[in-house]
């Protein structure tokens, strides 16, 4: 089940659940932190190459994470166009400098910060996977 706090026109990241969760996954979780917080999800560096490391293949963490649809692969919207170009939800070219992920100890959610290119703001997106 595909749960968010906000529904996004244009850019959304779901969380959801690799098998059944428990309340010692829901534990296991709320415990998680990044080793690196804000974790980098996304960079695009200056000649438009794209990095994308997602924390969510690790077999540690119960969910995976959906970027803009339902694949399990952030990598098929971010990053994954002309220099560095990332899809939103209806296929459209948007252009992110960065994407940093946020969890804190003892906490169920987690924040998204998205950098757009050539903005100075910091667009804030939370996520609750229950």
């Amino acid at each position: 089940m595909m749960r968010h706090l906000r529904k996004k026109k244009h850019l959304f990241f779901n969380l959801i659940p690799k098998i059944p969760l428990t309340d010692e996954l829901k534990t296991q979780w709320e415990q998680k932190t990044f080793i690196v917080s804000p974790y980098p999800l996304l960079r695009v560096d200056e000649n438009g190459a794209a990095a994308v490391n997602n924390p969510f293949v690790a077999t540690d963490i119960p969910f995976h994470l959906c970027v803009n649809s339902e694949n399990t692969d952030p990598s098929a919207h971010l990053g994954c166009a002309i220099f560095g170009a990332s899809k939103i939800r209806n296929e459209k070219i948007i252009f992110i400098e960065n994407i940093q992920l946020k969890k804190e100890t003892g906490s169920k959610i987690m924040e998204v910060q998205v950098k757009l290119k050539g903005s100075g703001a910091v667009l804030k997106v939370t996520s609750v996977p229950y």
